[in-house]
C-alpha cells in the first residue's frame, strides 16, 4: 500500500504542476480544456486512493496517454527540425 500511495502522490504532484503551468487567460480554449482534463485526472486519482481500486487509475491513463504521445511527437518534430 505504501508504494501505491507514494506513486499516486507523485502522479498527483505531476498533474498539479501541469495544471499550474497553464495560462488559462492567454492560452485560450486549449488551456481551459487542459485545465478541466487535469482536474478530472486529479479527481480520478483521488478516487483510486479512496476506493482502493485500480479502475480510476486506468481511466486517467487512458485519457493521458494520447496527450503524452502528442507531446512526444511534437518534441521529436522539433528535434528533427533543429537538426536540419
Amino acid at each position: 500500500r505504501g508504494v501505491r500511495r507514494a506513486a499516486i502522490s507523485r502522479l498527483l504532484a505531476i498533474v498539479a504542476e501541469l495544471q499550474n503551468t497553464l495560462d488559462t487567460e492567454d492560452g485560450g480554449q486549449i488551456a481551459q480544456d487542459l485545465d478541466r482534463l487535469y482536474a478530472w485526472v486529479t479527481s480520478r486519482l483521488i478516487d483510486a486512493t479512496i476506493q482502493q481500486t485500480v479502475r480510476p487509475i486506468d481511466d486517467a491513463v487512458r485519457v493521458l496517454e494520447p496527450l503524452r504521445n502528442a507531446w512526444q511527437s511534437i518534441a521529436a518534430g522539433t528535434r528533427a527540425a533543429q537538426q536540419e
